[in-house]
């Protein structure tokens, strides 16, 4: 004999995120993968920003330390500044 559970659901993540994907307004796949892909957009953007432009004011401000490329950039005069 075979006893039927009413209460639990097949496929639980995928309905919740079907749930919440009709929740955003998302009607298809076709949006979702549209809606990823301008957010992986935007985050490029903002890295390239980032890189371009917030780091040497972050440097400047003294947030962050300067990147330093070549050795000769990080030591001027290796009896006060020993190599790591």
């Amino acid at each position: 004999m075979h006893i039927e559970d009413n209460v639990s659901v097949g496929h639980p993540i995928m309905k919740l995120a079907t749930a919440w994907g009709a929740v955003l307004g998302f009607n298809s796949w076709g949006e979702v993968a549209a809606a990823l892909a301008g957010f992986y957009s935007l985050l490029l953007i903002l890295e390239w920003f980032y890189r371009r432009f917030w780091r040497d004011i972050f440097v400047k401000w003294g947030w962050l330390e300067p990147r330093y490329r070549r050795r000769s950039d990080q030591y001027t005069d290796e009896k006060l500044y020993p190599p790591r």
